[in-house]
């Protein structure tokens, strides 16, 4: 039996209305902002004028297990992060893991950021990433970050990956690879395979700059490596995925998998954005290098 009167935009179920606005989530472009429910030139939540629409910055300049998010913006940052042991803390501005067992494990080296630090952005974002891979090659599907949930049950626990978006530095045809699904892995994934792996040079990091733009408005997911697109664009199959991920294990380092290795390398910066940075944006970037973020003209810049 059908109850008619639960029928509408969200089909034959009772809609869910999490920030309690009155538009149910399957038809908010904001489900998690009780303000707004159409993003805005920021998002979600970020309010327009948030330079280069930086909501997430972290420099690893921290000297404590504690990974700080230098991003201040009302109900939405910081959100400070926290490694997993107290032998996760940055030096010279950098934060080293040393991966060697799976993310199954309760005792290696990762940095969790808080649930819900994507989700809440709106249907588009970008992430970004200086790292250094000094990882054997035998040791796939390693996580530079991992934003979802698994199966376990439990959350920050790994089990089977049900809805997140990662990026690896060594995976399926032995790649690196961004992927984005909200039914776990194989053809509910969206994938971007980049034409080859990460250096990984144990003796001599080398650094690489990454960065996954998630485009909501083009349902397109575009990998870059050192300034410039790489390999292919992924399609996305519907539009808000980013919203709909259950983002309650946010990982630097760690998969929702756990039988996938944990990282083996080096971080410089990490930043997210809440909109789909331009190519010509990205680009600059990888110019100015991690220490610089451009916040208007190529003469203003912000030096940290």
């Amino acid at each position: 039996n059908v109850d008619l009167t639960t029928m509408g935009v969200c089909g034959c179920v009772t809609p869910v209305d999490t920030d309690h606005d009155g538009t149910p989530d399957c038809n908010d472009g904001c489900p998690f902002d009780p303000n707004s429910t159409a993003p805005g030139v920021c998002g979600c939540g970020v309010p327009a004028n948030t330079p280069l629409c930086l909501v997430h910055r972290y420099s690893f300049n921290d000297t404590s297990t504690l990974i700080a998010d230098s991003i201040t913006i009302p109900n939405v940052s910081p959100k400070n992060g926290m490694g997993s042991t107290a032998a996760v803390v940055p030096a010279g501005g950098k934060l080293t893991l040393a991966g060697g067992a799976t993310s199954g494990t309760v005792t290696g080296q990762w940095v969790t950021l808080p649930a819900g630090t994507i989700s809440s952005l709106g249907p588009s974002a970008t992430f970004e990433a200086w790292v250094a891979w000094t990882s054997p090659l035998t040791s796939m599907w390693q996580r530079i970050f991992d934003f979802g949930n698994s199966d376990s049950g439990t959350a920050g626990t790994p089990g089977n990956g049900v809805t997140y978006l990662f990026l690896t530095p060594f995976g399926g045809s032995s790649v690196v690879r961004a992927a984005i699904s909200l039914a776990g892995g194989g053809g509910s994934e969206d994938v971007c395979n980049a034409t080859g792996q990460l250096p990984n040079n144990a003796t001599t990091p080398t650094f690489v700059h990454l960065a996954v733009v998630v485009d909501d408005a083009n349902l397109q997911m575009t990998l870059y490596v050192n300034g410039v697109p790489n390999g292919n664009v992924a399609t996305l199959r519907a539009h808000n995925i980013l919203s709909q991920i259950q983002d309650t294990n946010n990982w630097l380092g760690r998969s929702q998998y756990q039988a996938d290795q944990l990282f083996v390398g080096i971080y410089d910066e990490f930043r997210i954005y809440s909109k789909a940075l331009s190519p010509a944006q990205i680009a600059a970037d990888f110019a100015n290098g991690p220490d610089v973020v451009e916040i208007g003209r190529a003469s203003c810049r912000e030096r940290v």
